[in-house]
């Protein structure tokens, strides 16, 4: 299936993906929430799971998808919640990087980061959900309304 871009009223070829992106993106998340909690333990049986190059490349991987799935959704629901969570994973997993962050500082903003993420995808795909239904982000609880156009999205 070709995706388009075109983000024109009623089209939603784009749109649809979001929800089902954003569902595995969460699945990444609490993977890596999962990981994170786990790693103490798994360092122990298994070395390689624990390697700095692992780390780095989960990080950038969900950084990416994150940035890729949330923009796509505020591009299409126009509802900028999901950007401020998105935004404070991205800065917390910068902080991972640091030389001097190992150990159990590492864990615990890796564990944030993960958080932060999940979070950010649910409040994308509530905001999905809510658009495609024909409400309005007035509708969600703490939405914010950028545009008051309404057009299909994320079905």
């Amino acid at each position: 299936m070709r995706l388009s871009f075109s983000n024109k009223s009623g089209d939603g070829r784009v749109s649809r993906w979001i929800p089902k992106l954003d569902t595995v993106a969460i699945t990444l998340s609490g993977l890596c929430a999962i990981h994170c909690a786990a790693l103490p333990l798994l360092m122990l049986a298994l070395p390689f799971v624990g390697s700095h190059e692992f780390e780095e490349t989960l990080r950038w991987s969900l950084g990416c998808v994150g940035v890729l799935i949330v923009g796509l959704g505020v591009w299409s629901h126009r509802n900028m919640r999901a950007i401020l969570p998105l935004v404070l994973a991205l800065a917390l997993f910068v902080a991972c990087g640091v030389e001097g962050a190992h150990g159990p500082l590492e864990i615990v903003l890796s564990l944030a980061a993960s958080a932060c993420l999940i979070t950010a995808h649910w409040l994308n795909t509530a905001a999905c959900r809510a658009h495609a239904s024909g409400s309005h982000a007035s509708k969600l609880k703490s939405g914010v309304v950028v545009s008051g156009r309404t057009h299909q999205c994320c079905d």
